[in-house]
């Protein structure tokens, strides 16, 4: 291998993945169907489910890691948990109707905690 092939692997190792909406509803969907949040957290299946995933996304044609994969969920969640508590408080009830990512967000959301308390 030459040094300007490696050069250009370092390059494309180094781009890191551009989240947008549409990238967001295939990374749910991709959870929803490999059942990522129907194993126990840091179990050894559950990591094998969340590299499956990067590799289903990497062969979109943006390469990821599983951690970014894991990590970029795990911040949805959060901000999906936390908007959803203040248009409680704020209406006290649920807000507007659900986008398609939001309700797989939710559902996803739901079984992760099932999950956690039969643990």
């Amino acid at each position: 291998m030459s040094v300007l092939q490696l050069e250009e692997n370092k390059k494309s190792l180094k781009k890191s993945m551009v989240w947008s909406k549409a990238k967001d509803l295939i990374l749910l969907k991709e959870i929803a169907a490999e059942g990522v949040m129907s194993n126990k957290p840091r179990s050894r299946e559950r990591g094998m489910q969340w590299q499956r995933i990067a590799d289903n996304i990497t062969a979109l044609g943006q390469g990821v890691t599983s951690r970014a994969v894991r990590d970029h969920y795990n911040v949805m969640a959060k901000k999906y948990r936390a908007r959803m508590a203040q248009e409680e408080r704020s209406t006290g009830e649920g807000g507007a109707e659900l986008t398609e990512a939001e309700s797989l967000l939710e559902e996803l959301i739901h079984i992760e905690r099932e999950m956690e308390r039969q643990i």
